[in-house]
């Protein structure tokens, strides 16, 4: 996760691509303010992993059928070899059961497309910043 100071210059402007975790999207998703988090990104891609963990909870959401129907969050694959040995570097780094797929699937997007990962996990968090997701 590359992190950058506060600067106020910055106040108003979407914050730099990124990738989302299943939690982050939860969040916006279950107080049906998901054109927030759409306007609040210059570009938001996930994981087929993220998809199917959030699609799975589609039905608590009134106004969400599935975020692969999301115009302005791509859900992009994760099957180049590099992409698929980083991320079994992921999951061995979080010692990824089921739980934490989707983290790993995020932290090996951004390190491989150079994105911002995003992720409310405390532990994956201070995982990726030690090993420079």
């Amino acid at each position: 996760m590359r992190t950058r100071p506060h600067d106020d210059r910055d106040a108003g402007r979407p914050i730099a691509p990124a990738r989302a975790d299943a939690t982050v999207i939860h969040h916006f998703a279950k107080s049906d303010r998901l054109d927030v988090l759409g306007a609040s990104v210059s570009e938001l891609s996930t994981t087929h992993i993220v998809a199917g963990a959030v699609d799975k909870y589609c039905h608590l959401y009134p106004t969400l059928r599935s975020i692969r129907e999301l115009e302005w969050l791509r859900v992009l694959p994760q099957d180049t070899d590099a992409e698929l040995i980083a991320f079994e570097r992921w999951v061995n780094l979080l010692g990824a059961g089921e739980h934490d797929l989707g983290e790993a699937s995020v932290f090996t997007a951004a390190e491989i497309h150079r994105l911002v990962a995003i992720t409310d996990d405390r532990d994956a968090t201070k995982v990726g910043r030690a090993w420079g997701a």
